[in-house]
């Protein structure tokens, strides 16, 4: 059993500890995701499909779908229709490596935003544009989402 004079010099140093022990700065607030080589991949397979004079359609989604309400929705539409563009090289003997990559990015930043997005459009509802649009607006969705994270 503690006495007075013991108690009195357990409560201070109890309380020298805390006052000298430093406390953990808060966590810097969570970013979003930031991927600067994405720019040089969607460049690479646009140049590359400019080469190849392709004509095909493919649903494309706006910038406003991703800055609005459906971040990973948007990325998830890009991602299919990368694929299919892929499927559509390979059956016109054309080499699709670069979609196929591209696709695969797309698809884990997609779940990476894990996001419920119940009211978002399925992709099948976005207008159809040529591969060059559809590769034009997924740079610009790119640049937006690196502009306020990276």
């Amino acid at each position: 059993m503690l006495r007075g004079g013991s108690v009195l010099a357990s409560v201070f140093l109890c309380s020298a500890c805390l006052l000298v022990v430093p406390t953990q700065p808060a966590a810097p607030p969570k970013k979003g995701p930031c991927s600067k080589d994405l720019v040089s991949k969607v460049t690479s397979l646009n140049n590359s499909l400019s080469q190849q004079m392709v004509n095909f359609s493919l649903y494309t989604p706006t910038i406003e779908d991703y800055k609005q309400k459906c971040p990973s929705g948007t990325f998830k539409c890009f991602s299919d229709e990368l694929s299919v563009l892929s499927e559509e090289l390979t059956i016109n003997g054309l080499s699709s490596h670069r979609a196929e990559n591209l696709s695969r990015r797309l698809k884990g930043l997609a779940r990476s935003l894990q996001q419920l997005e119940s009211d978002c459009r399925p992709c099948e509802l976005h207008q159809e544009e040529s591969a060059g649009s559809f590769l034009g607006v997924l740079l610009k969705t790119v640049h937006v989402m690196n502009s306020g994270n990276c």
